[in-house]
Parts: C-alpha cells; structure tokens; sequence
C-alpha cells in the first residue's frame, strides 16, 4: 500500500506531499488538484509498465513539459513510499525536459526500493529478470478511471489474453466475457455487488456483436513505406441486463448510474495481485442511496483483496458521510496557485463538532478556506 506521496513541481503540486490510506477520498474546490493526485499516481506506475516505450506513458497528456508547473524547474518528480508485508517500498519517478519548446525530447527514470534491493532504469531500457522481480514487488498495477456511459455500453473485442478496462471503460464488454470464461466466480461476484448497488438488476448476460476497428497497417508501394488505415470487423460481445420487469436489456439502454458502477466493480475485480484504483469522481450519475450500497461494496473488495488500493475524488457531501475522517483529505490553492492537501480531522474545531455532525456536514459548514489558513499559520 502506498502510505504516502510527494510531487515535486507536477502540475500545481509544487511541493506537496499527501497521505494515503487503503480508501481515501480528496474532496476540494475545482481546480484545486484532486485530480492531479491521481494523475501524478498514474504516470509512475505508467512508466514502470511500459520501459522501453518513452512515450508511451505521457500519451493523451501532450508534452511532459505541460506537466511541469509553471515558473518552475523544466522537470518533475514523483515519490511513493508504503509497505507490503511489512516490508517498505519506494518508487520514484524523475521527468527531465532537454529543450526550451513544447515539443522538444524529454527523459525519464525510475527507481525501486524493495527488500534492500534498488533498481533504477532509465527510459528505454528493459529490466533483467532480478530487477523485474523487485520491480513487480514495489509496484502494483494502476487503473485509473473516468467512466463514459457511452463507452461502456459499446460492444468490444479484445485479442489480449487478459483485457482491460480502459480509462473511460472501453473494453468493459471483453473483459466481462473474459471473465465469465476463466473466472467465474469473479464474474458472478461482479453480478452481486452490481445488484447490491442497483437492485432493478437481476442479471448480467454476454451476447455475441460484431465490433469494428479502424487499424493502422504500413504497406509499401514502389519502395515507398506509407501507413494506410483499414476498417476491419471481429466478432465481440456486447453487455445485457435482465432488470426487474425489463429482460434481455441492451447496455446502451440501461442508466448511467447501472453502467457507472459496473465499471467500477469490474474493474477491482477483474485485476489479480497488488493494484491502486484511481477514480475521478466517484459519486458521478449515482443515487445518494445507491452511493452507500456503491461503497459498502468497495469496502467489501478492500477486505476480499488485501493488495487492493482506492484513491478517489469527489464533490458530495453526502460520500464524504460514508468515510472516516483519516480517510478524507482537503485540498486547496495557495496565492502562488499551489496545491495544499490537509486531512478533515486537522481542522481545529474537528473534534468538537464531530460529536454532533457527520464529516460532510463539517466539510459544508468549514469549507476548504481553513487549509490555506493553516498553511499561512504553519509558515508564518
């Protein structure tokens, strides 16, 4: 698990460093760098999976040098320091831009503590097998998560051997069906926790669909080498729901709510081994009450899978209800635009009013002014 992370000029995290439990929540105005915090998590654990691809990591992102914050130094770096089975772990990530443009190159590394062992890799360079073993030790697999009903009710195929989810749940139709054909218990265990949250649901079914893919394919012509593009056609699953007095019910037609939290589910639970969940927003298109079923189900997967990890953000009261307050941290800007990150419970007041009032109820009536306010006071 990671314990605690400090960001170096990312973004508006100029020097920030956030501490983490086993579910936490980040709760703060717009703007104020909830989402950087999943962000920054996202591209170390990006970094460790894909060495030798340099790019690979930053893509969807444009240029590193958009990472780095503004009037800063022309690089980053992330630090991540936790436990598993008692043993400590660091991860790091250092981001060094070579040019003054925006597209210019950049570097990356990366280095991993574990069990006394270190391994550090520059971009671009495959681990051996003794530093792939401390590497998969240190550093879990990531999902990082902002669900598009639209996606996960698309059709999909997959020709890996285990799909994924994709960031804004493309997939989710392959990595059900993988799922109900290799494991599935997890895929019925998917089915409860989904009637749990929604219970109009009394089913989930795979139905064969044709999926199309539009593929870049390089080809030669006169001994010149020209990419073309080329629409072709496999054969997938689509996502159908039973509901109560609606069976056979495309995903396409279901809420967004239904399809949110099946996203969610499926993706804690089709993962195997030490993984961190990143989610933004987690409240988005759910019911207040089916809010509380959604996290006694996340809480439930947190005690089924000990290596299992949930960073999430949120605008509502009424999820910061459903935590502890250790468990919820408060972000906001600085007058330099920088991100500050306080726990609800380093309020001064916290403790007198947490007698008679739920941790929202205290969030609504403090606001996040008192963390700037703390900031000035600590440094003053």
């Amino acid at each position: 698990m990671i314990e605690t992370v400090h960001f170096q000029n990312f973004k508006a995290l100029r020097d920030l460093t956030v501490l983490l439990d086993r579910f936490t929540v980040l709760v703060g105005p717009n703007a104020s760098g909830k989402t950087s915090v999943l962000e920054g998590l996202a591209y170390v654990h990006r970094c460790r999976a894909h060495p030798t691809e340099p790019r690979w990591p930053f893509r969807g992102a444009g240029d590193p040098s958009a990472l780095c914050s503004r009037g800063g130094p022309d690089s980053f770096r992330i630090r991540c320091e936790g436990a598993r089975d008692q043993d400590r772990l660091i991860v790091s990530l250092a981001v060094e831009l070579l040019g003054d443009g925006p597209w210019d190159p950049w570097h990356w590394s990366f280095e991993a503590h574990h069990r006394g062992e270190v391994v550090r890799l520059p971009q671009s360079r495959e681990p051996d097998p003794s530093e792939s073993a401390v590497l998969d030790a240190a550093v879990p697999s990531v999902a990082f998560l902002r669900l598009d009903a639209k996606r996960l009710a698309e059709p999909a195929y997959s020709d890996a051997l285990v799909p994924e989810i994709g960031p804004d749940g493309a997939g989710l139709a392959a990595v059900l069906a993988e799922m109900l054909i290799s494991r599935a218990e997890d895929f019925r265990r998917v089915e409860r926790a989904l009637a749990a949250v929604v219970p109009s649901v009394e089913r989930i079914r795979l139905e064969r669909a044709p999926v199309r893919r539009v593929e870049q394919h390089r080809i030669s012509i006169d001994g010149t080498s020209t990419m073309s593009a080329i629409e072709r056609e496999y054969v997938g699953h689509r996502v159908v729901f039973d509901m109560r007095g609606a069976p056979s019910l495309p995903a396409h037609a279901a809420s967004e709510g239904t399809l949110v939290a099946l996203g969610l589910l499926t993706a804690i639970v089709s993962r195997s081994g030490p993984h961190l969940v990143l989610i933004d927003d987690l409240e988005r298109a759910v019911h207040p009450k089916a809010l509380i079923d959604l996290v006694d189900q996340l809480r439930a997967l947190l005690d089924l899978f000990p290596g299992l990890q949930i960073v999430a953000t949120s605008h509502s009261p009424y999820l910061v209800d459903l935590f502890e307050p250790r468990e919820v941290r408060m972000t906001m800007m600085d007058e330099r635009g920088s991100t500050l990150c306080a726990r609800i419970d380093e309020h001064p007041e916290f403790e007198r009013w947490r007698a008679f009032m739920a941790p929202g109820e205290i969030w609504s009536m403090i606001g996040e002014e008192w963390v700037r306010d703390r900031a000035v006071g600590a440094h003053g």
